[in-house]
């Protein structure tokens, strides 16, 4: 039985040492296989967004296996066992009901990457439109990068229930919930953004 590693990286000297935490205690405590890594602060939150393909193309490339993205201010509630076993190229929450010009058409906080052709080719393609999207746009979503790239892929994409992309001040009572997420960019984006000194300087 195959079974994703949990794969997530965190800037380091921002809070997201301290989100983090959360969510490597959680893969611990139902003994989950992760990798998980620090990384310089880039200067701004969209560059630390947007080396998210990169990242996890370098993973896919040295584990050979299939990888389960989370961000780092998330926590696994419970194991996703969507993820045995698991045929597609990429899953990751599409929201239907937004059109597909929407930022929020499709979320990168949970995304799967299975070790396949299909997955290496829209990690490279995801990396190149967020460097293109740095150069030519202001506010930068690394989600609306891999947005316009799998609007025009062939791979197989396997769009995620709610449950494994769940806001945690969005969840009624009762609702299941196998990823949590906490959004810290809420605040934090405006932090790193603001009183980071970027690293090349």
């Amino acid at each position: 039985m195959i079974f994703p590693t949990i794969v997530s990286y965190y800037t380091k000297e921002t809070a997201y040492e301290e989100h983090v935490k959360r969510l490597i205690a959680s893969c611990e405590e139902l003994g989950l296989h992760t990798s998980f890594d620090a990384i310089p602060n880039l200067g701004t939150w969209e560059r630390n967004c947007c080396y998210k393909p990169k990242y996890i193309l370098q993973k896919l490339t040295k584990l050979k296996r299939p990888l389960l993205w989370v961000d780092a201010d998330a926590e696994i509630a419970e194991k996703p066992i969507l993820f045995e076993d698991f045929p597609p190229d990429i899953a990751l929450r599409i929201v239907e009901e937004l059109p597909d010009d929407h930022p929020s058409k499709m979320i990168s906080g949970t995304v799967y990457l299975n070790h396949t052709p299909a997955a290496f080719e829209i990690l490279k393609l995801w990396d190149a439109e967020c460097e293109r999207l740095l150069r030519t746009e202001e506010n930068v979503w690394d989600q609306v990068a891999l947005r316009n790239v799998l609007l025009k892929s062939q791979a197989e994409i396997y769009p995620l229930p709610k449950a494994y992309y769940m806001v945690y001040d969005k969840r009624e009572e009762g609702e299941e919930a196998f990823i949590i997420h906490y959004q810290a960019s809420r605040t934090e984006k405006k932090v790193i953004n603001q009183e980071v000194t970027p690293f090349w300087r």
